[in-house]
Protein backbone atom coordinates (compact mmCIF):
# COMPACT_ATOMS: atom_id res chain seq x y z
CA UNK A 1 0.00 0.00 0.00
CA UNK A 2 1.33 3.59 -0.46
CA UNK A 3 2.26 5.52 2.66
CA UNK A 4 -0.95 7.08 3.00
CA UNK A 5 -3.69 4.22 2.59
CA UNK A 6 -0.97 2.05 4.80
CA UNK A 7 -1.89 4.81 7.48
CA UNK A 8 -5.26 5.36 6.89
CA UNK A 9 -5.46 1.26 7.40
CA UNK A 10 -3.55 1.82 10.96
CA UNK A 11 -5.52 4.74 12.09
CA UNK A 12 -9.13 2.71 11.05
CA UNK A 13 -8.01 -0.38 12.40
CA UNK A 14 -6.92 1.66 16.02
CA UNK A 15 -9.92 2.93 16.34
CA UNK A 16 -12.06 -0.11 16.08
CA UNK A 17 -9.51 -0.90 19.13
CA UNK A 18 -8.71 -3.95 17.16
CA UNK A 19 -4.66 -5.63 17.14
CA UNK A 20 -3.17 -6.48 13.34
CA UNK A 21 -3.04 -10.57 14.82
CA UNK A 22 -7.12 -9.85 15.68
CA UNK A 23 -7.81 -8.81 12.05
CA UNK A 24 -5.50 -11.72 10.23
CA UNK A 25 -7.64 -13.82 12.55
CA UNK A 26 -10.84 -12.91 11.02
CA UNK A 27 -9.90 -12.27 7.72
CA UNK A 28 -8.39 -15.86 7.48
CA UNK A 29 -4.64 -14.44 6.47
CA UNK A 30 -1.55 -14.72 8.66
CA UNK A 31 -0.46 -11.85 10.62
CA UNK A 32 2.62 -10.66 8.90
CA UNK A 33 0.43 -10.62 5.61
CA UNK A 34 -1.71 -8.61 7.32
CA UNK A 35 1.14 -6.48 9.00
CA UNK A 36 2.78 -5.54 5.51
CA UNK A 37 -0.30 -4.30 4.66
CA UNK A 38 -0.05 -1.89 6.95
CA UNK A 39 3.74 -1.10 6.46
CA UNK A 40 4.24 1.88 3.83
CA UNK A 41 4.82 0.52 0.38
CA UNK A 42 3.88 -3.10 1.82
CA UNK A 43 1.48 -5.51 0.20
CA UNK A 44 -1.72 -5.20 -0.64
CA UNK A 45 -4.63 -7.14 -0.34
CA UNK A 46 -4.19 -9.76 -3.31
CA UNK A 47 -7.89 -9.67 -4.29
CA UNK A 48 -10.75 -7.15 -4.45
CA UNK A 49 -12.97 -9.53 -2.25
CA UNK A 50 -10.50 -9.73 0.50
CA UNK A 51 -10.53 -5.80 0.06
CA UNK A 52 -13.78 -5.18 0.42
CA UNK A 53 -14.11 -8.11 3.77
CA UNK A 54 -11.08 -5.42 5.00
CA UNK A 55 -13.35 -2.52 4.75
CA UNK A 56 -16.45 -3.67 6.21
CA UNK A 57 -14.54 -5.22 8.64
CA UNK A 58 -13.23 -1.51 9.95
CA UNK A 59 -16.45 -0.08 8.74
CA UNK A 60 -14.73 2.16 6.18
CA UNK A 61 -15.57 3.24 2.52
CA UNK A 62 -13.53 1.35 0.29
CA UNK A 63 -12.70 4.89 -1.56
CA UNK A 64 -11.70 6.89 1.52
CA UNK A 65 -8.97 3.93 1.93
CA UNK A 66 -7.56 3.84 -1.39
CA UNK A 67 -7.84 7.91 -1.65
CA UNK A 68 -8.36 9.83 1.50
CA UNK A 69 -12.14 10.56 -0.21
CA UNK A 70 -15.39 9.54 0.53
CA UNK A 71 -18.57 9.17 -1.76
CA UNK A 72 -18.62 5.66 -2.23
CA UNK A 73 -19.96 3.11 0.46
CA UNK A 74 -20.38 -0.74 -0.75
CA UNK A 75 -22.94 -2.67 0.68
CA UNK A 76 -23.61 -6.09 1.19
CA UNK A 77 -25.83 -6.75 -1.94
CA UNK A 78 -23.49 -4.62 -4.22
CA UNK A 79 -20.93 -6.54 -2.68
CA UNK A 80 -22.07 -9.82 -3.90
CA UNK A 81 -22.74 -8.45 -6.90
CA UNK A 82 -19.26 -7.50 -7.59
CA UNK A 83 -17.79 -10.97 -6.00
CA UNK A 84 -20.48 -12.71 -8.98
CA UNK A 85 -18.49 -10.45 -11.49
CA UNK A 86 -15.29 -11.26 -10.50
CA UNK A 87 -15.94 -15.08 -10.04
CA UNK A 88 -17.74 -14.99 -13.36
CA UNK A 89 -14.90 -13.25 -15.42
CA UNK A 90 -12.27 -15.57 -13.39
CA UNK A 91 -13.56 -18.35 -14.85
CA UNK A 92 -13.76 -16.86 -18.85
CA UNK A 93 -9.99 -16.44 -18.21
Amino acid sequence: MTPPQAARLKDARRKKGLTQKEIARQLNVSTPTYRAWERPGGAEPNTISKLIELCELLEIPIDWLLTGKTGLQINKQQRAAIENLIVAFSETH
